[in-house]
């Protein structure tokens, strides 16, 4: 489970940073990043996606998934940390699941 958890790190940062993203915090398994656009975010979340589902888990572990919020919006950044919008959370479950809030599906409509 440890060579997995630092595996599911390593493609989630990469995804990330590949996308112009900025990792400000990660709690356990959950990454927060900021973008400067939501569609760099939404591509970030797609590429994770598809490298968790292309690795080659062991069978005990089995596949891992991420569910992703997609949030838009002004931030403010202290200390190292962002509040307000414009950052991804994501936390282990399923494939499937993404929120894209109303705010970021505005912008991503024309992409």
């Amino acid at each position: 489970m440890k060579f997995a958890l630092a595996r599911h790190d390593m493609l989630l940062r990469r995804s990330i940073e590949q996308h112009g993203g900025y990792v400000f915090k990660t709690v356990g398994d959950a990454f927060c990043a900021a973008f400067s656009h939501a569609p760099d975010a939404l591509s970030a979340v797609l590429d994770a996606q598809r490298a968790l589902r292309a690795e080659g888990w062991p069978s005990e572990i089995g596949a891992i998934r991420i569910r992703a919020i997609l949030h838009t919006g002004a931030a403010e950044e202290r200390g190292g940390d962002y509040f307000g919008c414009r950052s991804i959370g994501r936390h282990a479950c399923s494939l499937r699941d993404m929120v894209i809030r109303p705010s970021s599906h505005r912008q991503l409509r024309n992409w």
